[in-house]
């Protein structure tokens, strides 16, 4: 079971009448919940370093009260998308999936701690109930993000309009990507992306009401799951990511 965002959230509302007790999440997924993303494309609200170094809270407090880990210190996969839209940074990928699975709240409440105590309340629930549900976190892998420049290119084709902004929409293709790429059903109940798998894969079950289980098979793709030696690149000229390790300092 992949879950998306908005799964997550019904389930903390009591909405859902299954449990998501042992899911899978995209750490795109994660992101979201845990609000890291910003206004800035190539910017973060706040960092989760990779390399996590011993410090308390008060020592890194006393070393920088805004941001106390920065953009170096973590991950970060570059996206370029040629001339069609402009390019976007993920920010702590592998940090994010790790923290989660290593249940590291000290980590989070660090990583968060020079922002607003409403906010950080937020944060912390959300991931609390990532933890007290078991949730498994994977990170974005190169086949991952190949499968979704393939995605972007069959949705920009299928006359769907993109969101306000483009990152929401890449977000959503790459959570239904990281659930092909796992060979996994995705819980969604994300409308134009229910409505957008269901006309162009048919491999779409109802739910409930407004939430599907998406399953993608590679032919419906224009593609077939490759290993790393085969990959030579995605469909569109110009459609690139580069995947930073980073963590080398903590801030």
């Amino acid at each position: 079971m992949f879950i998306d965002t908005h799964i997550v959230s019904y389930a903390k509302k009591g909405h859902l009448t299954e449990s998501i007790r042992g899911a899978t999440i995209s750490s795109v997924a994660v992101s979201e919940l845990l609000l890291v993303y910003g206004d800035r494309r190539t910017a973060a609200n706040y960092y989760v370093p990779l390399g996590y170094p011993l410090h308390t809270g008060a020592s890194i407090a006393s070393l920088k009260r805004d941001h106390p880990y920065s953009k170096r210190s973590t991950d970060r996969v570059v996206f370029s998308f040629g001339s069609d839209f402009e390019p976007l940074i993920e920010y702590g990928s592998n940090a994010i999936a790790r923290m989660v699975n290593n249940r590291n709240v000290e980590l989070l409440r660090q990583s968060i701690s020079f922002l607003d105590k409403p906010k950080q309340k937020v944060i912390r629930e959300d991931f609390d109930f990532l933890i007290e549900n078991d949730v498994r976190c994977v990170p974005l892998r190169p086949g991952t993000v190949e499968i979704g420049y393939r995605l972007l290119e069959a949705f920009h084709l299928s006359g769907e309009r993109f969101k306000t902004t483009f990152r929401n929409s890449w977000n959503d293709l790459l959570i239904l990507a990281a659930a092909w790429d796992h060979d996994d059903d995705l819980w969604s109940c994300d409308s134009q992306l229910n409505r957008f798998a269901a006309a162009a894969f048919g491999e779409c079950n109802q739910w409930i009401p407004g939430l599907l289980k998406i399953r993608l098979r590679a032919a419906t793709v224009g593609t077939q799951k490759r290993g790393n030696r085969e990959s030579k690149g995605y469909v569109n000229k110009g459609w690139r990511a580069a995947f930073k390790t980073g963590g080398s300092k903590a801030w």
